[in-house]
């Protein structure tokens, strides 16, 4: 697997941990927490964007932790332009709120890599494409937590 976060690559499946690039927490914070069950289950899980969710190694996933831009960036210098691009990608698609704190540190990180504008484009039938895939999903999580029965008291035998 490539790992872009860093520009190395891994061979042993047990180095690699799946990150959200917009974490759960960034999402919840934002947004997230006005969502119904179902919604919350199809971004958790969600594949239709390809990069949605990074295979990362567990180290840089733990310190990105729920962290958005303005306190995590990737260690590869290379891959920071991409990184931006995909977080507001990820942002617009799921229509996700941005704190002030998050959105100073992308503009001034975007003028720090010399990132190129021309390439933080996302077409209206782009957006449309991936909002009719989330809705289409939708159906595949339950409208609710499922919850377990409850078990039944241990077996006690009276004498």
């Amino acid at each position: 697997w490539l790992y872009p976060y860093t520009g190395t690559t891994f061979e042993n499946p047990l180095d690699v941990q799946i990150d959200h690039v917009v974490p759960l927490k960034d999402v919840f914070v934002n947004g997230g927490w006005k969502w119904t069950y179902q919604l919350r289950c199809v971004y958790s899980n969600y594949m239709g964007f390809r990069d949605h969710l990074k295979s990362v190694s567990g180290h840089e996933n733990m310190a990105k932790g729920g962290s958005n831009p303005n306190g995590y960036m990737p260690p590869n210098k290379a891959y920071q332009c991409e990184y931006l691009k995909t977080w507001l990608s990820i942002k617009l698609i799921w229509q996700l709120e941005m704190q002030k704190d998050e959105a100073v540190a992308i503009k001034t990180l975007v003028e720090q890599n010399h990132c190129d504008l021309k390439d933080f484009t996302f077409s209206s039938s782009e957006l449309e494409d991936q909002r009719n895939q989330i809705q289409g999903l939708l159906n595949i999580c339950p409208q609710s937590p499922v919850r377990s029965a409850p078990r039944p008291a241990p077996y006690q035998e009276s004498i």
